[in-house]
This record gives structure tokens, C-alpha cells and sequence, in this order.
């Protein structure tokens, strides 16, 4: 008999298919029978749980975390539940080791999952012929992937950068001027090292049993540091008595100020945090310490002061100890901690550079964060031992800085978490928006656990005002993808905090503007109702350095569905700002308040349309009307030949006497907004004048590129929409080619990055309207896009978008559709947010019978982990498109239906009901 093998670290599998049905429980048990008759792996399965706390959805989906490969049994014939997809997409996103199994059996089609793992990057799958056969080869599939991995490992495939990159000698430390701190001290410190370890890898590793005193405070204080303690939790009178044993007196002496003015800087008491640092200075100097300590403690000191004037709505230029450090003949070298620094610094920079020069074939096994962390854990502990407040600190940005770097060279979910939650905690809306940016799948994959660790970290932060910040910007990124008890809770907390701000005779004027964004960002969560009442208490306050932000909110938010009472009192506000000339020239928004405003609440606003024409007259003519009267004006041409004589008096103007104009709108996309808008019969006069004005800016040579190729895209308009038998199109674009020269040459402005490819570009689409296109230099365009830079792109799509949004499609020749298609489709995998975002809506145009298959597999993919802007383009589509094409479509709409985010959610689900799906 064969003695069955046992295993310490068994495999975690997960087995995904549908619930509750006879055939497909039989299957996943049998093949559970398989997988732990081996004796190293551990299946779970969701019916053989016991009961439990934790909602179904809970319980499967965090098993599904804790696993290291997930088995997918999908049958073609029965199609993917909402848990199985929601098991995909969470397999997807963390991501997780995937093999996946088809039936054909009752259906040959595939699903469009299995569509979606075609290509290169795909996850393995195997098309099985009959139901059973989910049994065997599932368990076959998972033994075969193990020995792959095996022998690849053997034959030196698999490198692990811990063990073959980072071999090197332990750093000796030196003496630090009139203190030593020995070799010794940072080789106790395994309980420091593995806390910060575990900041990154967030998982279960062994306990250390053996350590130093120092160790235990150390590791005790980073608690604090990362908010799981409040500083009266930590002992800090047994840290000092460990430090007298290692310390000097006169040393010690001001250690112990410098750690009562950190302990007041964790109550949130600037103030006497600043008297325990001067009282370490005056001692410092007393007793002759090194220079380096005096610079040191002279820092924090100068960081306190601008701390103290920002907490009091202050300015802080030149503080005593910024004009000493200034004073200084030497450059403060910190003996131990530069040293670590640099270290660490150089191990990022040789990982980074390591990381772009290998070898496409070679697969990294492990990684560098042990050795990150030594040096890391080394500053730590310098730190504490010398009370140093900033580069206690400054461990949170170092941190961020090995985040970022891990981000770069690998896409673990945790590493991208790690970043976000350490960059919305520093509070620095400019870098948290860059990282987004960056690695925008971050914002994509997001999910409700992972959006609450994030918002909770946040009261890490010590200072109240500092933490507020942080709150909010969490609040404005995360909003969305709280679940709804987490929001309802969240959403009170941020509400009072708002109206302690607003009501406070101290508020922090910094704490503002990240208040007016993070209720921005969460207009469709929120009830509209409160944010209408917080612009109103800015008003009623008379808080003039937020009108405007407050304006901008109102003109976003509209008054469409606000109580009456609240709707009228807005309009009375803004009827105020509209007439006290002082108030209304320092707001830049009060403009698109109003046009917002007059929409949505007509009924209500007789008094303040009053108020516009009388008090400002030169936005009721030129741009209220248009935006708030067009649609009752019976003679709309008037408008657009007012346009015209326009552009007419800029093509004069432009250029003369080297002087050139920018303009914030676009004449030649207000008059094509006028025609589609009023469905105005594009008569001979009115064309043979637009068309007339467009060929004279295209031939005008100093014209901003800008301008002609807004130009190009209203003759495209024109063309593509004409009814009229009479005008003679070949003659006008013999025109515009006899001086092609010209039209693609003018000035290209700082300001705008159109350049002279997107004119060309622009040219060759106006080539390919007017039926004068030649397939080769189509492809030529197109090519050259692989080298240019994301602007470039980016117009080259809006380009597209103008043709195709004229229902182009239908009447384009097919080898051009096809190799737009692919240009495209290439572009909808750009790193860029933007490019992908323009990509999509892009496709969404050109859909049609012999495009579908394609648009629609790319679009279900995008669906899993971009942006909440680009599924929100995809879903309000899918509503279109639903009964022309619903196989799809349907699947679209699942995914959007236990979409993370609370918009994308909402969308799917009422698409479902209203559907019938």
C-alpha cells in the first residue's frame, strides 16, 4: 500500500464555477478528490463551509485572495453567473496564478471569457469535450502546470533577484563624532525589520523570539507611526531608560527634549512640541554636541515653524533656525542616516536599471525588498536613538519611494495599494494625482476591503489639519468604491468635518480647497441636497476666497433635483454675486453657475436673467444667450454668420505685427454645435459661407495650427452632412489641395501641442472625405504614430472621433475602416489614461457588423480594470446598442453590474432591470 505524502505548505486551489446545480457540485468535488489525494494541495470548496459571520460574498471571495491558483469551470452552454464573474474579475485583479477549462459539449460558440483569453498574456485554458471531462483534465491541467514550473525552475528560467542580485557584505558603521553607535545595535533589531516588512507584503511571516531592548521600542513607536497606537499606548519613559545605557549624558540630556516634543507632536501640540526642541537646542550647544546634532535639531526646528504658521494660516519665509542653518560654513552630513540613505537610494537605482535591461526571456523570481528594508530599518533606528522628528517622519516617504519602485517593476495589486495609501496620507494632491496617472490601473482594480484600509490610515497622521486633508483626498478618490455602510459612515464623518470647517472662527485655510474636490468627485454618491446646503453656508459665512470654488461646484451639480427651498435660495445667492460688481470680478465661475442654473431650474430664474442682461452684458450676448436661449431663437443662422464674420476679423488680426491671439473657445466647433443642436438645413448660402470662411483660415499663413485644424474638422462636418445637389465639393477641395503647402503650415503655439503631424493627419482624413485618399499614404500616417509622443495621439483620435461621429462608418471603404480599426485598437492599450479614453470612444464610433467582434471583445477586457470614465463611456454605449447587438452587450452589462465602483454598479444594474436581462 502507498503511504499517501503530506506537505507543510500545501497549495492553496480555488475551484470557480456555478453553485447549486447537481452536475457542476459533482464535478468540483470529484475534482477536489483528485487535487488533495496528492497530499500538497488544499481545496476550497464554498459548500463544504461551515457556518459563518461573514456574508456568502465574503467568504468565497477572500478565500479566493488567500489562494495561489484558481480552476475555472465554464460550460458554453450555461455562460458565467454574476459570483463566477466576480470570482474572474477579483482573480484578474490581485492577480491570480488562473487556468481555465471550456465545455463544448451542448455549445461549439465560445464565451466571450474564452475570447478574452486569446493572445500572448492570455491565461492557459482547455476546451474539454464533455461535461465529466472537467474532472480529469482540470486535475491533469494543475499537476502539468506544477511540473511546467518545476523544470523551468531547473533549467535556471526562474531567477530570484533576493538570493542571485543582491549578494553583497553587511554596511559597518562608523563613529558619529563624540557618539558610537555599534555594529551591534542594528543587528537586534529583527522586530523593526520585519514590521516594515510587512507594511509591504501584508502577510503572515514568522515571529522573531530573540531581540534587543531597543528593538522592542523601536518596533513598539512604528505602531504609533502607522496609527495602529495612540502615542499614550506607547511606553516611551522604557525607550529612554534603554537609550541612558547606550548614551552619553549630554547626549541623552537633549534626546529626552527631543522625544517629549515628539510626543507632543503626536497630541497635535505644535506649540510645546517647540519649546522641548528649542530647550534640546540651547542644551545641544551647552554641552558642545557635535555640530550635525545642533543642525538636526535646528531642521525640525524649521519645519515646526512652518508647521505653525500653516496651522494659523500663516506664511513662514525665514524662522530663526532656517536664518541659523543659513549661517552655517558647513553642509550638514548626518553620519549614519546619509549613509543608509545612500545606500538604499543606489539599490533602488540598480534594481531600476536591472529591471529595463533584462532580457526579455528571463523570468524574475522574488524580489529586493529585504535589502530595502535593512537599510530602511537602519535610518529608523538612527532616528530613534537621536529623537530626530523629520527623518522619523520622512520613513513614511522613503517607504513611498520603495512602493513606487516596486510598482515599476512588478504589478502586485498590494505594492500599487501600498503607494496610494502612503501618498493620500502625505496629503499631496499633485503627487497622488501623478501616481493615479502613472499606474492608472490602481483607481481600475480598486475594491471596497482595499478602499477603507486606505481611508482608515489616514489616522495615521498627527496633526488635525493635516489629517483632514488626507481624509478628504481619500474620500475624493475612493468614494466610489466604498461599500454602502462604509459610505453612509465615511460620508457623515466627512460632512461633520466640512461643517466644523465652516463654522470655525480657526479654520485652516488649506483645509479648503481639498474639501470643494473631494465633494466634486462625489456628486453622484452624495446626496445632492448637502452639497447645495455647504455652498449656501460658504455664502452665508461670507468665505469670498471660496465663492469661486463653490460657484464651480453649484455649475457641476446644477439645481435639477434640489428641494425647491434650497434651489431658490441659490439662485437669490447668485443673484447677489451677479450684482455687486466688487464680488463678481473675482469669480471666474459664476459664469458656468448661471448657464448651469437657467437649465435647470427656468422657472425660477426671471430675476437673475434680469440680473445678467443688466449687469453683464457682454456674457448675455455673446455666450448666455447661446447656451441658454438658442433653442427659442427662430433665426439661428443669425448666430452662425456673427461666427463667421468672427473668424473673419481673427484671420486678419492673427499674426499682425508678430502679435498672436489664444482664444478659450473654438468659433468653428460653436457654429458646427448650432447646426447639430437646431437641426438647422445646411442651404446652399449658409454652406458655400461656412465653407468659404473655413478654406480662408486654411490658407491664412499665419493661422495657429490650432485654429485650421478646427477648421479642417467643420469642412469634414460640412461634407459628411450636406443634402445640397448644387455645390460643387471637387472644386472647393481642388482649392484646399492647389495650396497645401500653405494649409498645413502656421504657427504653433506654448500653450496647445497641436504641431504640423496633426495637421497632416487632419488633411489626410479631410483626403479621405472628399474621396481622394491613396491606401499607401494611409498607412504611412499611421505608422509613424508608434513613435509619437501621447498628444500626438490624443489629436489624432479627436480627428477620427469628428469624422466617425457622422455616422462615417457606414460609408468608408472597408480596407480603410479595417486599418483605422487596427490603428485604434493599438492605441486602447496605451499606458496613457488619456490615449485610452479617446481610443474608446474612438471604437464605440465605429462599430458595425463587420467590426463588432473585435470593438466589442477589446471593450469587455477594458471593462475589467480601467478607469471608472472609460466604463461609464463603454455602459452609456451598451444602452444603445443593446437590441442590435445583445450576446455582447449582455456580458458588458454583467460586468458592469458588480463593477467596484458605485456609478459603474448602479449603471449595470438598472441596464439589467430595464432590459429584462
Amino acid at each position: 500500500m502507498i503511504r499517501r505524502m503530506e506537505v507543510d505548505e500545501k497549495i492553496k486551489v480555488f475551484i470557480s464555477s456555478q453553485c447549486g446545480i447537481e452536475k457542476y457540485d459533482h464535478v468540483r468535488k470529484e475534482l477536489k478528490r483528485l487535487i488533495e489525494g496528492t497530499g500538497f494541495a488544499k481545496v476550497y470548496l464554498f459548500e463544504e463551509r461551515l457556518a459563518s459571520t461573514q456574508t456568502a460574498e465574503q467568504d468565497y471571495l477572500y478565500a479566493l485572495d488567500d489562494s495561489d491558483v484558481c480552476i475555472f469551470l465554464i460550460d458554453n452552454a450555461d455562460g458565467v453567473t454574476p459570483a463566477v464573474l466576480r470570482e474572474i474579475k477579483r482573480a484578474k485583479s490581485h492577480p491570480k496564478k488562473s487556468l481555465y477549462l471550456f465545455c463544448k459539449e451542448k455549445q461549439e460558440e465560445p464565451t466571450q471569457i474564452q475570447k478574452e483569453l486569446i493572445g500572448a498574456h492570455g491565461a492557459k485554458y482547455y476546451i474539454v469535450n464533455t461535461f465529466e471531462e472537467f474532472i480529469n483534465k482540470g486535475y491533469e491541467s494543475l499537476i502539468n502546470d506544477i511540473s511546467n514550473v518545476y523544470s523551468n525552475y531547473c533549467k535556471n528560467r526562474y531567477i530570484d533577484p533576493e538570493f542571485t542580485l543582491n549578494q553583497g557584505t553587511n554596511m559597518e558603521i562608523g563613529a558619529i563624532a563624540s557618539e558610537a553607535l555599534e555594529k551591534r545595535l542594528f543587528e537586534g533589531i529583527k522586530k523593526t525589520k520585519l514590521y516594515l516588512s510587512r507594511q509591504i507584503l501584508n502577510e503572515v511571516q514568522k515571529e522573531v523570539s530573540e531581540t534587543s531592548e531597543l528593538d522592542l521600542y523601536c518596533e513598539d513607536f512604528l505602531h504609533v507611526l502607522f496609527g495602529e497606537k495612540n502615542i499614550r499606548e506607547c511606553n516611551i519613559f522604557l525607550l529612554l531608560s534603554t537609550l541612558e545605557n547606550l548614551q552619553s549624558k549630554k547626549l541623552h540630556e537633549v534626546v529626552v527634549n527631543r522625544w517629549k516634543a515628539i510626543q507632543y507632536f503626536w497630541n497635535d501640540d505644535i506649540d510645546r512640541c517647540i519649546t522641548y526642541e528649542e530647550a534640546a537646542l540651547e542644551i545641544a550647544k551647552k554641552n558642545s554636541l557635535s555640530n550635525w546634532i545642533v543642525q538636526d535639531i535646528l531642521i525640525d526646528l524649521r519645519n515646526l515653524y512652518m508647521l505653525q504658521g500653516q496651522q494659523n494660516n500663516q506664511i513662514v519665509f525665514n524662522s530663526e533656525a532656517q536664518k541659523e542653518l543659513d549661517n552655517e560654513s558647513t553642509v550638514l552630513f548626518y553620519p549614519l542616516i546619509d549613509r543608509y540613505d545612500k545606500s538604499l537610494y543606489e539599490e533602488i537605482t540598480k534594481q531600476n536599471i536591472k529591471s529595463l535591461t533584462r532580457s526579455p526571456y528571463t523570468v524574475s523570481w522574488g524580489n529586493n525588498i529585504d535589502k530595502y528594508i535593512d537599510y530602511l530599518s537602519n535610518v529608523y533606528v538612527t532616528s530613534v536613538f537621536n529623537g530626530s522628528l523629520t527623518h522619523i517622519l520622512i520613513i513614511i516617504d522613503r517607504l513611498k519611494d520603495i512602493a513606487f519602485n516596486l510598482c515599476k517593476e512588478y504589478s502586485d495589486w498590494q505594492f500599487r495599494v501600498l503607494l496610494l495609501k502612503l501618498s493620500i496620507r502625505q496629503g499631496n494632491k499633485k503627487e497622488t494625482k501623478e501616481f493615479i496617472e502613472f499606474f492608472n490601473d490602481v483607481i481600475g482594480k480598486m475594491n471596497s476591503s482595499d478602499s477603507i484600509e486606505i481611508y482608515n490610515f489616514c489616522n495615521s497622521v498627527p496633526i488635525k489639519y493635516q489629517r483632514d486633508i488626507a481624509k478628504l483626498e481619500a474620500f475624493k478618490y475612493l468614494g466610489y468604491y466604498f461599500s454602502d455602510k462604509d459610505y453612509e459612515n465615511i460620508s457623515k464623518e466627512i460632512i461633520s468635518l466640512i461643517e466644523d470647517w465652516i463654522t470655525s472662527e480657526k479654520r485652516n485655510i488649506a483645509v479648503g480647497d481639498y474639501i470643494f474636490e473631494a465633494l466634486k468627485e462625489n456628486c453622484y454618491r452624495i446626496d445632492r441636497n448637502i452639497i447645495i446646503r455647504i455652498c449656501l453656508d460658504i455664502f452665508d459665512k461670507k468665505l469670498y476666497r471660496f465663492y469661486d470654488k463653490a460657484l464651480d461646484l453649484i455649475a457641476n451639480v446644477g439645481l435639477e433635483n434640489i428641494d425647491n427651498d434650497l434651489a431658490k435660495k441659490t439662485i437669490n445667492e447668485i443673484n447677489k454675486i451677479v450684482t455687486d460688481e466688487t464680488i463678481r470680478s473675482k469669480c471666474n465661475n459664476l459664469e458656468s453657475a448661471i448657464i448651469s442654473i437657467r437649465r435647470s431650474k427656468r422657472d425660477y430664474t426671471d430675476k437673475l436673467h434680469e440680473s445678467v442682461s443688466k449687469f453683464m452684458p457682454n456674457f448675455y450676448e455673446e455666450t448666455y444667450k447661446l447656451e441658454t436661449m438658442i433653442d427659442s431663437l427662430e433665426n439661428s443662422e443669425e448666430y452662425i454668420f456673427k461666427y463667421v464674420y468672427k473668424i473673419k476679423e481673427r484671420n486678419q488680426t492673427q499674426g499682425k505685427d508678430g502679435k498672436y491671439s489664444l482664444y478659450a473657445y473654438s468659433l468653428f466647433t460653436i457654429i458646427k454645435n448650432i447646426i447639430d443642436m437646431n437641426k438647422i438645413d445646411n442651404n446652399d448660402k449658409l454652406l458655400s459661407t461656412i465653407l468659404e470662411v473655413s478654406l480662408e483660415t486654411l490658407l491664412c499663413p499665419k493661422q495657429l495650427l490650432l485654429e485650421k485644424v478646427e477648421a479642417i474638422k467643420l469642412i469634414i462636418y460640412m461634407k459628411l452632412n450636406s443634402t445640397s445637389e448644387m455645390y460643387d465639393f471637387e472644386k472647393f477641395f481642388c482649392q484646399i489641395e492647389s495650396k497645401k503647402d500653405v494649409v498645413v503650415d502656421g504657427f504653433c503655439d506654448h500653450f496647445y501641442k497641436q504641431t504640423n503631424i496633426t495637421i497632416q493627419f487632419c488633411y489626410m482624413l479631410m483626403k479621405m472625405v472628399f474621396d481622394n485618399l491613396d491606401n499607401g499614404e494611409l498607412l504611412e500616417y499611421l505608422g509613424m504614430y508608434n513613435e509619437l509622443e501621447e498628444s500626438e495621439k490624443i489629436e489624432a483620435l479627436k480627428a477620427l472621433i469628428s469624422v466617425f461621429e457622422n455616422n462615417y462608418c457606414s460609408k468608408i471603404n472597408d480596407n480603410i475602416l479595417f486599418m483605422f480599426l487596427q490603428f485604434v485598437l493599438g492605441l486602447s492599450h496605451d499606458s496613457n489614461h488619456d490615449v485610452r479614453y479617446y481610443a474608446v470612444k474612438t471604437l464605440l464610433l465605429m462599430i458595425s457588423p463587420a467590426t463588432k467582434d473585435p470593438i466589442f471583445t477589446r471593450l469587455s477586457k477594458m471593462m475589467d480594470y480601467d478607469s471608472a470614465y472609460i466604463k461609464n463611456l463603454i455602459i452609456n454605449q451598451a444602452e444603445n446598442l443593446i437590441n442590435i447587438y445583445p450576446d455582447i452587450l449582455n456580458f458588458i452589462i454583467q460586468k458592469a453590474s458588480v463593477d467596484n465602483h458605485y456609478v459603474i454598479r448602479k449603471r449595470g444594474c438598472e441596464l439589467i432591470a430595464k432590459n429584462r436581462l
